[in-house]
């Protein structure tokens, strides 16, 4: 008893009604593309508002607070051959239950259910606190790729000191690790608003809710965000 386990998806409905208060069940729609999304949710019993937002191709990170649940995108960094782009996921926090929606896979997604196969008591939180989770590993999947660009950048800048020779060719190189940064800047700065608003102390997802364990949690997911954007790339 307590433990994370998975649930086949004829099964939801029977699952939902039997939650308990410290129990919470994660339904992920990935689709390869957003005609199989639309499908995929149609076969799910949810309300009119929750299917459009999970179905919705808006590329811009917005919460909306409702009655009954909390409206969330973010954008999942994704890594191509040249360039960092940007890739949607829709959240929606209820009670006992949190949905999210995307085409393709999500890397800070990813994450996370990597840590579900070593951490068996996460169904245990409340939607606000699994979400909070959740969206630290979406900060941290912004983190992680700037070390390595970071080492980089001070190696090119020792070589153009040491090889002035060839100090053409080591900028050309600066200039594009640079752009690198500039799209992480740009992609992640689009996320202040909401983080903003989930560190606030007003924020819950319901109203008996703890806010101080769940304001507590995003707040350091904020911190790290503030952090990364201004120390890093600011």
């Amino acid at each position: 008893a307590g433990q994370d386990c998975a649930v086949e998806p004829g099964a939801l409905p029977g699952t939902l009604t039997r939650l308990g208060p410290h129990q919470l069940l994660w339904v992920d729609v990935q689709a390869d593309a957003a005609e199989d999304r639309g499908a995929q949710l149609a076969a799910l019993d949810l309300d009119a508002p929750t299917r459009a937002w999970l179905d919705a191709t808006d590329p811009h990170p917005a919460l909306h607070r409702h009655e009954q649940a909390v409206h969330l995108r973010v954008n999942s960094l994704e890594k191509g051959a040249h360039h960092y782009h940007a890739a949607p996921v829709a959240f929606v926090a209820g009670r006992n239950v949190v949905y999210t929606a995307h085409d393709g896979p999500a890397r800070f997604l990813d994450s996370f259910r990597g840590r579900l196969e070593g951490d068996t008591n996460l169904g245990q939180l409340d939607a606000a606190a699994f979400l909070a989770v959740v969206l630290a590993h979406h900060v941290e999947g912004f983190v992680q790729p700037l070390s390595p660009i970071e080492d980089n950048i001070d190696r090119l800048d020792e070589l153009i000191l040491q090889e002035p020779r060839h100090g053409r060719r080591h900028l050309e190189t600066l200039v594009g690790l640079r752009r690198r940064v500039s799209e992480l800047r740009r992609l992640l700065t689009a996320h202040r608003p909401v983080y903003v608003a989930l560190a606030s102390p007003d924020f819950a997802v319901f109203d008996h809710d703890e806010p101080e364990v769940v304001t507590e949690i995003d707040r350091r997911s904020n911190d790290h965000l503030v952090l990364f954007v201004d120390e890093h790339i600011g």
